[in-house]
């Protein structure tokens, strides 16, 4: 995890570059200026040592909120009690549910993505947004393709991630990454399933 610098009141702590340019577009969007977005460097970087780091920063306590952002995976329960322990262990207020925030001198919130689902991620949220774009069909028709010729090994894994490669890929100018994707404005972040999670922006 790189040195962090607390240089707001309000903090948001996301996995990776995806998710920081990702929020730092949708909050420009909406006109939040106070929050600082702060990546981990992955989720497997979501442990107690990493969160301690961001709490000892010099600067941590004038923090008023702390937003804390993770894709659900395949399971979003387990993902938001793996946080809550995490929050427990390093004595932090814990919200009693995903998207409640927290009473008091420190407000901390628990964003899992997608919001009101049991698994996914950020790619799967930005993927669905796009229904209704007419290069939607030729994205299902190539998977379903790949799924008829290919072997279930050697078929894309990740298939979320995959789906939004072949969107990328698709652009006038195809860029390699979600969150560079999503700064030039290739999700629209207008669309209702985004609403959610700028009500817990607004919140923190």
């Amino acid at each position: 995890m790189e040195k962090i610098e607390i240089k707001k009141e309000k903090l948001l702590l996301v996995e990776g570059n995806d998710d920081h340019n990702f929020f730092q577009k949708l909050m420009q969007e909406i006109k939040i200026e106070n929050i600082q977005t702060i990546s981990l460097g992955g989720k497997n970087n979501f442990r107690t040592p990493n969160f301690k780091s961001v709490i000892n920063t010099p600067g941590f306590r004038e923090v008023k909120s702390l937003g804390i952002v993770q894709d659900a995976d395949e399971d979003a329960e387990r993902v938001f009690k793996s946080i809550c322990a995490i929050l427990k262990e390093c004595e932090l207020p814990e919200p009693q549910k995903p998207m409640e925030i927290t009473m008091g001198n420190l407000k901390v919130g628990v964003l899992i993505i997608p919001p009101s689902s049991k698994n996914g991620k950020i790619e799967d949220l930005c993927f669905s947004s796009l229904n209704g774009y007419t290069e939607m069909i030729c994205i299902d028709n190539y998977f379903k393709c790949l799924e008829e010729k290919l072997s279930s090994e050697k078929f894309p894994k990740d298939l979320s991630k995959a789906k939004i490669q072949a969107f990328l890929a698709s652009r006038e100018e195809s860029v390699p990454h979600l969150g560079i994707a999503a700064q030039r404005g290739y999700f629209p972040l207008d669309h209702s399933n985004f609403e959610e999670i700028k009500e817990f922006l607004r919140s923190l």
